[in-house]
């Protein structure tokens, strides 16, 4: 069975916020709101080199919650909150659905010993 294009596209989208840099970069993209940074002044905010910078922009950018915007001669960088939004609750809508559809007593957590 081969992955469904949602499936991909939500691989995609966690893969581009799944790593502890790009992380940092989204907390920080996203306490400055939708001004954003420059490429510059993130690399410095983050203090990442610019090849680790652009590196995880790529992924961030791969995921389509990464906005760019060209203001003279220099690249704003921010996020698209809601595009963030969508994907989660979405992803969250489906495992519930799935979750429900096998039915409470397989939905119980299960506890496991260890002796």
């Amino acid at each position: 069975m081969k992955p469904s294009e949602i499936q991909m596209k939500r691989a995609r989208f966690f893969d581009a916020i799944a790593h502890r840099r790009r992380q940092m970069l989204s907390d920080i993209l996203l306490a400055k709101g939708h001004s954003g940074y420059s490429f510059e002044q993130l690399r410095q905010k983050s203090g990442l080199s610019a090849s680790t910078l652009s590196f995880h922009l790529r992924k961030m950018d791969q995921g389509g919650f990464l906005i760019r915007r060209q203001q003279g001669k220099y690249t704003w960088i921010s996020i698209e909150i809601n595009h963030l939004r969508t994907e989660v609750l979405a992803y969250l809508n489906d495992c519930s659905k799935l979750m429900t559809a096998v039915g409470p007593a397989e939905n119980k957590p299960r506890i496991m010993s260890v002796r």
